[in-house]
Protein backbone atom coordinates (compact mmCIF):
# COMPACT_ATOMS: atom_id res chain seq x y z
CA UNK A 1 0.00 0.00 0.00
CA UNK A 2 1.74 3.72 -0.72
CA UNK A 3 1.35 6.04 2.11
CA UNK A 4 -1.12 8.37 0.26
CA UNK A 5 -3.12 5.13 0.45
CA UNK A 6 -2.64 4.42 3.95
CA UNK A 7 -3.69 7.76 5.17
CA UNK A 8 -6.82 7.99 3.06
CA UNK A 9 -7.76 4.35 5.17
CA UNK A 10 -6.61 6.02 8.03
CA UNK A 11 -8.90 9.33 7.48
CA UNK A 12 -11.96 6.60 6.39
CA UNK A 13 -11.90 4.30 9.38
CA UNK A 14 -11.15 7.69 12.08
CA UNK A 15 -8.05 5.54 13.25
CA UNK A 16 -5.75 8.68 13.59
CA UNK A 17 -6.22 9.15 17.75
CA UNK A 18 -6.25 4.73 18.34
CA UNK A 19 -2.65 5.11 16.15
CA UNK A 20 -1.33 7.89 18.37
CA UNK A 21 -2.36 6.01 21.10
CA UNK A 22 -0.38 2.81 20.31
CA UNK A 23 2.68 4.30 18.90
CA UNK A 24 2.93 7.23 20.91
CA UNK A 25 3.27 9.30 17.32
CA UNK A 26 1.12 11.01 14.94
CA UNK A 27 0.39 8.75 11.75
CA UNK A 28 2.46 10.86 10.02
CA UNK A 29 5.65 9.70 11.86
CA UNK A 30 4.50 6.01 11.53
CA UNK A 31 6.34 3.79 9.27
CA UNK A 32 4.46 2.19 6.30
CA UNK A 33 4.73 -1.38 8.11
CA UNK A 34 3.51 -0.51 11.06
CA UNK A 35 0.52 1.03 9.81
CA UNK A 36 -0.77 -1.55 7.68
CA UNK A 37 -0.11 -4.18 10.51
CA UNK A 38 -2.14 -1.72 12.66
CA UNK A 39 -5.26 -1.14 9.73
CA UNK A 40 -5.32 -4.78 9.15
CA UNK A 41 -6.62 -5.47 12.72
CA UNK A 42 -8.22 -2.40 13.60
CA UNK A 43 -12.30 -2.82 13.68
CA UNK A 44 -11.46 -6.32 14.48
CA UNK A 45 -11.42 -6.24 17.58
CA UNK A 46 -14.04 -7.16 19.81
CA UNK A 47 -15.76 -4.70 21.47
CA UNK A 48 -14.63 -4.42 25.29
CA UNK A 49 -17.94 -4.59 28.13
CA UNK A 50 -18.43 -1.03 29.38
CA UNK A 51 -17.83 -0.96 33.37
CA UNK A 52 -21.15 0.53 34.74
CA UNK A 53 -21.18 4.63 34.85
CA UNK A 54 -21.59 5.29 38.28
CA UNK A 55 -21.09 2.96 41.02
CA UNK A 56 -24.53 2.15 42.99
CA UNK A 57 -25.04 3.50 46.83
CA UNK A 58 -25.96 0.96 48.47
CA UNK A 59 -27.84 3.01 51.45
CA UNK A 60 -30.60 4.92 48.73
CA UNK A 61 -30.94 1.44 46.99
CA UNK A 62 -32.42 -0.05 50.63
CA UNK A 63 -33.86 3.31 51.13
CA UNK A 64 -35.86 2.85 47.82
CA UNK A 65 -36.72 -0.85 48.44
CA UNK A 66 -38.48 0.03 51.84
CA UNK A 67 -40.11 2.57 50.09
CA UNK A 68 -41.68 0.69 47.35
CA UNK A 69 -42.27 -2.14 50.13
CA UNK A 70 -44.39 -0.23 52.15
CA UNK A 71 -46.41 1.86 48.68
CA UNK A 72 -46.88 -2.38 48.13
CA UNK A 73 -44.89 -2.29 44.85
CA UNK A 74 -42.87 -4.81 45.99
CA UNK A 75 -43.23 -7.59 48.20
CA UNK A 76 -40.77 -8.21 50.83
CA UNK A 77 -39.94 -11.52 49.10
CA UNK A 78 -38.85 -9.20 46.20
CA UNK A 79 -37.25 -6.52 47.98
CA UNK A 80 -35.08 -9.32 49.66
CA UNK A 81 -33.81 -11.04 46.65
CA UNK A 82 -32.60 -7.06 45.38
CA UNK A 83 -31.54 -6.49 48.40
CA UNK A 84 -29.21 -9.80 48.26
CA UNK A 85 -27.94 -8.13 44.87
CA UNK A 86 -26.25 -5.37 46.03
Amino acid sequence: MSRKELYAKIKELGAADAIKTKFGDNYTRVSNANLEDFLRGFGKKTPKKRAASKKVNKEAMVKLLSTLQAKRVLTAKEAEEVAALL
